[in-house]
């Protein structure tokens, strides 16, 4: 599989630059100034493969794709993703010079490169060569397109003339001759007409017409035929380029002309010889209707006028375009246009720029733009705007649609000494005029007269704001410490007193509102917050933050104050927004956790709905008042320049307002603002196992959705709603159900991530809603299945429950027979030891008996009995001493049996003066006896050695005892007197000796011959 290479995007940096942010400007009237048509480009510096792009589509899903002259690129509004050639893969991009796409009506996906033709698997990325079945004078030739038509084949034509369609049940292109049979001809390019079922065929000959119905050409030039366009002499010359829109305007060009001519109408209704494009490429008509063309540069074609209009190409980098070849042109969803060039991809849109930007000009020569910073605005009566600057001139002006106009009062005697910094239209229709000078200027709006007023309440102080009660008073805030106020009915000057808070240096007075309460409130740089009595001019209340208190004004700084109810203030300070009750006197932050982009707040101004537009060290941003939601603006919404002076904002009469910066000013009205629309729903535009790229649309489309084992279990899952022109507006939020508990937000790229998932069943959620708080209608998802392990599935755990209690079962079975055969063992032994003893206690009885008659009588039997009574008695005692050690369970180990086994055999062998020898096997010590199977080997050994002292005569024995072959095998061999075994029928001895071995499951073998000795061998399996 082809694997592709993502660009990976920082949130801050693709933000900041990706798309469609711009453009045409907003008409106020049909005199208003163009605010400048504004690019987007794209590079090989900043994401794009190549700088070469020479076509793009959006597909069906809504992917932007680009051919550029280094492979494949697409974009999902997030993510840019490459496809190039890969070193030893038969499914990789077969070249990466690559021409231009094709997505037909089955969606397959054509790709033409300078390798030929070849389908790409969007979901897994491979390609597959398709095979063109070349006529031998084609085989040399290159592809010029390939197409699909109305007539839905797919056609491929050559840049020198030739045509060939695809032929589904072969699979390869063939040569077109017996769809379109034109002998003698060129073809460079076609088109269908499916109304009239008529192709529209551009030749080496001109414009040739075949109706595939009746089966019929229509030459141009002189003839027959009474069709306009075949008389018009464009359609006479070599034509290349054909474009028949949804309209059925057929767009044709020749060396030097571009026309159309209208199916419909039978009218050549288009002809444009002026050759301002050259070296066409072709049309594209966009969804508005109009049709551009595009080659050594972009045009419109207005129909309208019969003109082409050229769009302009600046330097005015990073936000102008230029080119030597307009490759193509394509317009997406959002009506955002992308222009593939020579020298990157420029985009912009005619109706989402919003921020509209303008440059100060200078008074005296109307050429030159002047980076001035503006620091106010004042409105006029006559709805012109004068904006106030720290530049030479001081004043510039503007008419309603912002056309700067020429200068209106002669500030010739100050513009070198006095810099504005505030002003104010009063009542009475004054300018007044504040800066860093010890004076204030006055202008008279009806005789234009400036005046200079020195009153020496301004000695020492700066103006850096002014504003008027409802009395007419006006109020002046200082640089340092002091608020002035000129009273309406005198005129006087008179100070309110320094603030004695013990501050030092410059506490500048940054903003004066004056309210309908009765007060003006003061924004102060240390100072906090001030409520000022607007009859006594008495500093009635100052809240700044106290760090102790944690209910105090957050800020000591105060930089702007807008009223956004009858009993709340919203202020801005570097800390945030702040909203103020003020009968409570508490106050609310918001913050960068508030979704604020930036907590430095620098001006603030409510609109209609009486939301509240605010700018920051990062752009311009709206606060809805009720609920608190804010969406920021930046640079995809025109916004060139991000950082805004201090309380320099002004909204206008109409609704517009006006923000200045350090290069002049910006300009928008609230009520155009777009992005409050249901954003789109989300798509799911990748699912990776662990670095695999798994084929998405059969997951999605699978309803039992993904299913994998338990070792695939790190997923990554990608996701857009596909918007290039909103997404800085989106937000994303996603769940697992079985693993997340709630709502995950995006706060990166929008993916989420899954490591090591146990076994089970999951669904994956994703939806998205604006920062505004609107949400995509619906909710985006699919099912995943993790196939546990075999231990930790349900079967599993039965078949464990069963085995255990199996398990368990034959424990306690193997106890209780263990139990039973020892209880029968003992039994045995008890019956033995009962027999045993009862018959030599009898036999004991008795003798005692026949002793008692006989010993006065007979002396020497009476001996003999005696003699009796003590061997029985010695033989209990070895009997019960037999039993009482068999019975001990510490005897179980086999070293405690050879150690008895050795101690009886010396015990009885030495007594007799056979000397003897005891050989054990090393093996031997590695088993276990049980009670049974050891008291019937040892009574087996015991038996024999019994007997070899007591009957063999012999002078030596040897004892062995080994292991071989999962065996035990005991051999007792002796020198002695030897017997003949098959004379041997009576005797318990020799028969114990076989029941005990059949009860071990062994075998005795007794080898013998009268003179030669015995041997005894017992093997037992172990």
């Amino acid at each position: 599989m082809a694997q592709p290479q993502t660009n990976k995007i920082s949130t801050s940096r693709y933000i900041a630059i990706l798309v469609c942010f711009l453009c045409t400007c907003i008409v106020y009237n049909a005199n208003s100034q163009s605010a400048g048509i504004k690019y987007l480009r794209f590079t090989r510096h900043n994401f794009l493969a190549s700088n070469k792009v020479n076509f793009i589509i959006q597909d069906k899903k809504e992917f932007m794709w680009f051919a550029t002259s280094n492979g494949i690129q697409r974009f999902d509004g997030n993510r840019w993703l490459w496809l190039g050639q890969q070193k030893e893969s038969k499914t990789g991009l077969p070249d990466n010079y690559v021409m231009s796409f094709l997505e037909d009506k089955q969606e397959r996906f054509w790709v033409h490169s300078t390798a030929g033709i070849c389908l790409l698997d969007r979901n897994t990325f491979e390609f597959a060569p398709v095979i063109i079945k070349w006529l031998p004078e084609h085989k040399a030739n290159t592809i010029r397109s390939i197409v699909q038509l109305q007539d839905g084949r797919v056609w491929l034509t050559l840049i020198t003339g030739g045509l060939y369609c695809y032929d589904e049940a072969a699979k390869q292109f063939v040569t077109a001759g017996k769809i379109i049979p034109l002998k003698g001809y060129l073809i460079y390019q076609l088109v269908y007409d499916s109304s009239n079922k008529q192709y529209y065929i551009g030749t080496d000959k001109g414009i040739v017409i075949y109706n595939d119905l009746k089966k019929y050409f229509l030459y141009p030039g002189p003839g027959p035929s009474n069709n306009n366009l075949l008389k018009s002499a464009p359609a006479s010359k070599r034509n290349v380029t054909l474009h028949l829109n949804n309209k059925g305007e057929l767009w044709f060009s020749t060396a030097t002309t571009h026309s159309c001519y209208d199916i419909k109408k039978d009218q050549v209704i288009f002809c444009d010889s002026s050759s301002r494009i050259w070296g066409i490429m072709g049309y594209t008509t966009d969804k508005s209707g109009t049709t551009w063309g595009y080659g050594n540069t972009f045009a419109e074609m207005n129909l309208k006028t019969n003109q082409i209009k050229l769009i302009e190409q600046t330097q005015d980098m990073p936000y102008g375009i230029a080119f030597k070849n307009g490759n193509c042109l394509v317009e997406d969803k959002e009506h955002t246009f992308w222009m593939g060039t020579d020298n990157g991809l420029f985009i912009y849109n005619p109706v989402c720029q919003q921020f509209f930007n303008y440059s100060i000009k200078s008074n005296i020569n109307d050429k030159v733009s002047k980076p001035v910073n503006v620091w106010g605005f004042i409105e006029m009566k006559d709805n012109t705007t004068i904006v106030l600057t720290d530049g030479e001139e001081g004043l510039y002006y503007f008419d309603r649609a912002f056309n700067q106009l020429p200068a209106k009062y002669n500030m010739a005697a100050y513009n070198k000494t006095f810099v504005v910094r505030a002003g104010l239209k009063s009542r009475n229709n004054d300018i007044w005029l504040g800066g860093e000078t010890n004076y204030v200027l006055k202008i008279n709006t009806v005789t234009g007269k400036v005046e200079k007023i020195t009153d020496t309440a301004f000695a020492g102080y700066g103006v850096y704001s002014i504003a008027e009660d409802k009395a007419g008073n006006i109020w002046f805030g200082t640089f340092r410490r002091t608020i002035i106020r000129r009273d309406a009915v005198t005129g006087m000057f008179s100070k309110i007193n320094t603030f004695s808070d013990g501050i030092k240096g410059m506490n500048v007075i940054y903003h004066l509102l004056p309210g309908d309460d009765g007060y003006i409130w003061a924004g102060t740089s240390q100072s906090g917050l001030l409520k000022i009595n607007i009859q006594t001019g008495a500093i009635e209340k100052s809240y700044r933050n106290d760090p102790a208190n944690k209910n105090s004004i957050p800020s000591s700084r105060i930089n702007y104050v807008v009223p956004i109810s009858d009993g709340e203030l919203m202020l801005s300070s570097p800390d945030g927004i702040i909203i103020m009750d003020i009968k409570k006197e508490s106050f609310t932050l918001l913050n960068t956790a508030d979704r604020l982009p930036d907590n430095n707040i620098l001006n603030m101004l409510a609109d209609k709905k009486n939301d509240v537009w605010f700018a920051s060290d990062n752009g311009i941003s709206k606060i809805r008042v009720n609920g608190r939601k804010v969406n920021s603006y930046g640079i995809l919404e025109g916004l060139t320049n991000e950082t805004f002076n201090l309380g320099t904002s002004l909204r206008l009469k109409d609704g517009r307002m006006l923000f200045g910066h350090s290069e002049g000013f910006t300009l928008f009205d609230p009520a155009r603002f777009l992005n409050e629309e249901v954003p789109q729903n989300v798509s799911i535009t990748g699912i990776k196992l662990f670095a695999t790229n798994l084929n998405t649309d059969s997951i999605l489309s699978n309803k039992n959705g993904l299913e994998l084992n338990y070792s695939q279990n790190f997923l990554t899952i990608e996701f857009s709603n596909m918007s290039f022109l909103k997404r800085y507006h989106i937000e994303y939020f996603y769940q697992l159900e079985g693993v997340d508990k709630d709502w995950i937000r995006v706060s990166g790229k929008p993916e989420a991530i899954y490591n090591y998932l146990p076994g089970g069943n999951y669904t994956f959620k994703v939806k998205c809603k604006t920062k505004g708080g609107i949400a995509s209608q619906k909710i985006t998802s699919f099912k995943i299945k993790i196939i546990p392990p075999a231990w930790k599935q349900w079967w599993f755990y039965l078949l464990m429950v069963v085995l255990v209690s199996g398990f368990a079962f034959f424990l306690l079975r193997t106890r209780y027979r263990r139990k039973m055969e020892a209880e029968k063992v003992r039994t045995r032994i008890a019956r033995d030891l009962h027999d045993d003893m009862g018959s030599t206690l009898s036999t004991i009885n008795i003798l005692s008996e026949m002793a008692k008659r006989k010993i006065d009588e007979d002396i020497p039997a009476t001996k003999k009995f005696i003699h009796l009574i003590s061997d029985n008695s010695n033989r209990i005692m070895e009997s019960m001493d037999d039993i009482v050690w068999n019975i001990d369970n510490t005897n179980d180990s086999i070293d405690n049996v050879l150690s008895r086994m050795r101690e009886f055999a010396g015990s009885l062998l030495e007594a007799r003066g056979i000397a003897y020898t005891f050989k054990e096997d090393g093996q031997i010590k590695k088993l276990n006896f049980e009670l049974g199977r050891r008291h019937d080997f040892f009574m087996i050994f015991k038996e024999a050695v019994n007997n070899l002292a007591k009957y063999s005569e012999s002078t030596t024995a040897i004892i062995e005892i080994t292991v071989k072959k999962n065996v035990l095998q005991l051999i007792i061999t002796d020198n002695g007197k030897g017997f003949n075994p098959a004379l041997i029928k009576d005797g318990n001895g020799l028969i114990n000796m076989q029941r005990r071995a059949l009860a071990l499951n062994g075998r005795l073998e007794i080898q013998s011959e009268p003179g030669n000795g015995t041997i005894i061998i017992l093997r037992i399996p172990v």
